[in-house]
């Protein structure tokens, strides 16, 4: 959390990991007094500055690039930073709802963003991690991710990608 909060470049990936880390261990950092770790009130409004910065990175598209909007949305941005907002938002910080469900049909339709120079695990890579989120976010698609999996599990689909279909 302290690298995270140490490191010096604003982008939508940065503030999305950090804005991960805190809202998944909010209550274990309470129960620590880690040297130069910020009491909670001041983590809780770093993660809501990284919020309202991610969201003013988000694209008309929905997705996310890396530095600046209007950049190109970046697929594995754009799923981790939709990531972000949907467990801010389990945690209890201020999300923009539209700006969320934004972000979520983005990627539900990720496959439409992804370059053509992308390798097929990449692609199965993003479509699984994007699978992932829109179930934690309550829009859960077993068809489309059981399709992933018959069609990638013995090819193109590592571990991970299957750890996150499973759930789904």
């Amino acid at each position: 959390v302290l690298y995270l909060y140490d490191y010096p470049y604003d982008s939508a990936d940065g503030a999305a990991s950090r804005i991960m880390a805190v809202a998944a261990l909010r209550d274990v950092l309470d129960a620590f007094d880690a040297a130069g770790l910020p009491d909670a009130d001041q983590l809780n409004r770093f993660v809501q500055d990284d919020i309202t910065s991610l969201q003013a990175l988000q694209n008309d598209d929905g997705g996310f690039p890396w530095w600046q909007r209007g950049r190109e949305s970046i697929p594995w941005v754009s799923v981790q930073a939709t990531h972000a907002l949907v467990l801010a938002k389990a945690n209890g910080y201020v999300v923009d709802q539209f700006r969320l469900d934004v972000a979520l049909d983005h990627i539900a339709n990720i496959e439409d963003f992804i370059p053509q120079d992308y390798s097929q695990e990449t692609n199965d890579a993003v479509s699984a991690y994007a699978l992932y989120v829109r179930n934690l976010a309550g829009d859960a698609d077993p068809t489309k991710a059981l399709a992933l999996y018959e069609r990638g599990a013995e090819t193109t689909l590592q571990l991970d990608s299957i750890a996150q279909l499973w759930t789904v």
